[in-house]
Parts: C-alpha cells; structure tokens; sequence
C-alpha cells in the first residue's frame, strides 16, 4: 500500500512526468522532441490515479491516460491493459490504442479518445429519435463485444481476479464492518440470496464482459468505443446488459417518457442482434439488473443522510420485488 501511496505521489507532481517523458521515450512511442506539456488530474485517491497529460511529440499533438488503480490488491490497471491490446488487435474501433503498461509503476497508458461520451451527448440532446439512435449505436456495440471469441484471452489469469461478481462480494464485506444498523442485515440477506440465485444459472454463451457498461465508459468518434475494462471478465454477457438497463436512468438526464423509449429500444435492439434462445433469458436479465442495484445500493448505503433513509429502503424494496418475480419482463421493473 505504501509503495502505490508513493507512486501515486510521485506522479502527481507537475514536474515528474514529462522527465518520465523524455526518460521512456521508446515504451511510449514518442519519436520527436517533447514540448506544450501539461496535466490533468482527473482522481487520486489511496489506490486509484487517473490523469490526463497532453504534449506535443515533434509536432503532432499526444492525448494520453495514465491509469492506475488497485481493489483487494488486485492490479486492475494491469487487466486493463491486457483486455484493451486484445481488443486493440481484433476489434480496433471498440477500444482506446493501448500504448504501454509500466510493471514497476503499475500505471496503464493509453491514447484518449477524442470523442464524447454517451452521458455528455444526451444531457444536450433532447430530440427523442437522435437519442433512440445513439441508444441503437450502443445496443449494437454491446452486442460486437459479445461476440468476439474469447479462447484467446479465457485462460488469462487477469479474468479471474476481480469481476462484477468479486465487486458484489467485496461490497457484502464494506457492509460487514459497518456498526450495528437497521438496514444492514436485510441488505446482506437479500445479497447473499440474489448470488445464490445466479449460482444456480446455466450460462452457455461465456463472452467477453465489459463489467461497468454504462453511459460515461461509452464514447462516440466515428464509431462507439469503450474505456475503463477494469471489471472485465469472461462470464454471462447479460451482466452487461442488465447493468446498462439501470445505469441509463442515474443523474436524471433524460425525461421519464425519453428514457423509456431509449431503454426500450436498446433491450430489443440487442436482443435482436445477439438471438439469445435461454429459456431463463427473463431470470437472467433481471438477475444482472440487481446485480446492478446492489452496486447503487451500496452508494446510497453509505452516502444518504439519515433522513433520507428511505431512498434505500425503496431501492430494497424495488430489489426484492424484482427478485420475487424473476421471470417477468425486464422492463416492466422500469
């Protein structure tokens, strides 16, 4: 810890990196002379550095992301880099150009896309047919993700490690160590059975999962592409799906009637693409849209004010009413 506490450290400082710069050079495919230098520092945190720096390399202008980022001594950078060179190679226009991972920093390099995320676009977007199209685009990309075969990177030990699933693990945990409260017991039951529930599932189709799909990881240049692969992971691709059905709705970007045509759209649109025959398909959607709730639940657990309690004895009560009907349609919970 103290050794990440350090480098972290140590990056953050204006005047360290463009000496790291000049110093890796080669590794960082700069071939000219290094000049305009300047940083952003988008999160720093114990464990988890994201920064922007921008500089000229002779005279073309250089975007890049320095990333590190650890959870459960896991280097999740370090996934990161590996699921983004896979994608890089087979799929080019759904990931960022991966440029380097530095083992002894642990710090993860990749180019910036220069587009706009999916959040950005629709919090200005109020026309329903230009938003029905990029949740189309979105749909169908999700669905190019989930059809890449996975037998190059399976038995990659990054993809078991932490996932969607080790996040809800270690969210029961956080619970856990919270003092006696009234909510807490029945939150953890009520997770414990939603994972037992996924236990019983017989997933045949094992693809590759983005593990956070949601509207700020999706951005828009020519096509749509991906960032962030931190949670990625070789499992059921509905995780994906049911995580992005819940995610549309947060920061009230959209009016109600708006983003139910959108969210509507999308759940056909990809469901069309992919052709799932699951005869649990209903059971498996909702239990990735809980799956979803519990990573808010646990947000609004340690961030509500007491007296806003009750938001998170809705969204419990929400989660078991979804979870006593699992074999009902998806977006009837909307």
């Amino acid at each position: 810890m103290n050794d990440l506490i350090s480098i972290i450290n140590t990056f953050s400082q204006k005047e360290f990196v463009p000496i790291f710069l000049e110093k890796h050079k080669k590794e960082l495919k700069i071939k000219n002379k290094i000049s305009n230098f300047s940083r952003k520092i988008f999160k720093k945190e114990r464990e988890n550095l994201v920064m922007l720096v921008n500089f000229i390399d002779g005279k073309n202008p250089r975007k890049y992301i320095f990333k590190l980022r650890f959870v459960n001594n896991i280097d999740l950078a370090n996934k990161s880099f590996f699921i983004n060179t896979f994608l890089f190679s087979e799929a080019p226009y759904l990931a960022p150009k991966p440029i380097t991972y530095f083992s002894e920093y642990k710090i993860f390099v990749y180019e910036m896309s220069e587009g706009k995320s999916l959040n950005e676009i629709i919090k200005k977007e109020h026309n329903q047919k230009k938003i029905n199209y990029n949740f189309f685009q979105a749909a169908r990309a999700m669905a190019q993700l989930h059809k890449l075969d996975t037998h190059k990177i399976e038995e990659n030990k990054n993809f078991h490690q932490f996932t969607a699933f080790s996040l809800t693990h270690f969210i029961v945990e956080k619970l856990a160590e919270k003092k006696d409260d009234d909510l807490k017991k029945e939150i953890i039951l009520l997770i414990q059975e939603i994972l037992k529930e996924i236990g019983k599932l017989n997933i045949e189709e094992k693809k590759i999962v983005h593990g956070d799909f949601q509207l700020e990881n999706l951005i828009f240049i020519n096509n749509l592409s991906f960032i962030d692969f931190d949670l990625s992971f070789i499992g059921d691709p509905l995780v994906d799906f049911g995580n992005f059905l819940v995610q549309l709705c947060y920061g009230g970007i959209m009016t109600k009637e708006i983003e139910k045509e959108a969210r509507k759209l999308f759940f056909n649109t990809y469901l069309d693409i992919t052709n799932y025959k699951s005869k649990d398909l209903f059971k498996r959607i909702n239990l990735a849209v809980l799956l979803a709730h519990i990573r808010n639940i646990n947000f609004y657990f340690y961030n509500v004010k007491n007296q806003k309690k009750e938001i998170v004895i809705k969204k419990i009560n929400k989660m078991k009413n979804i979870f006593n009907n699992l074999d009902k349609d998806p977006l009837s919970f909307f």
